[in-house]
C-alpha cells in the first residue's frame, strides 16, 4: 500500500487502497476456497492474498483472486500474482472496473506474474 511515484514528472504518486486482514483460519485455502468462504450474497469484487507461495517467491508475488458475482461477469476462483510494486496498478483499475480481472488475467507474463 506504499505510494509510488506516478512517472508524471512531479510529486503525485498512486497506491493501492486495501483493507488488510490477518486471518489466521484462512490458512491453506484454495482460491476456490476463499470464494465459497466468503459467499456470493455480497462479495469483494476481488481480493489479494499472501500465501505461501508469496513467501517463498523471490519477488514475493501476490495472488490475486477474483470474487465477484458470476452474474455481474465475474468468474470466482480464477487467479494471477503480481508482483508488490504494481498491486496499486491492479486495485486502481478493478475498483474503477477501468479494467477487468480477465485483462489482467491475459496480460500476465509465462509464469503467470503480472509485472506491469
Amino acid at each position: 500500500m506504499e505510494p509510488v511515484p506516478s512517472g508524471m514528472g512531479d510529486d503525485s504518486t498512486f497506491q493501492a487502497d486495501l483493507t488488510c486482514i490477518d486471518q489466521r483460519d484462512n490458512d491453506g485455502l484454495t482460491a476456490d476456497d476463499l470464494v465459497a468462504r466468503i459467499g456470493e450474497e455480497n462479495p469483494p469484487d476481488y481480493a489479494f492474498i499472501a500465501d505461501s507461495t508469496t513467501m517463498s517467491h523471490p519477488e514475493a508475488a501476490i495472488l490475486v483472486i477474483d470474487c465477484g458475482r458470476s452474474d455481474f461477469g465475474h468468474e470466482p476462483g480464477q487467479t494471477f500474482r503480481v508482483v508488490p510494486e504494481q498491486m496499486w496498478s491492479v486495485e486502481n483499475n478493478l475498483s474503477i472496473a477501468n479494467v477487468d480481472f480477465r485483462d489482467f488475467a491475459n496480460a500476465v507474463d509465462p509464469d503467470g506474474v503480472f509485472r506491469g
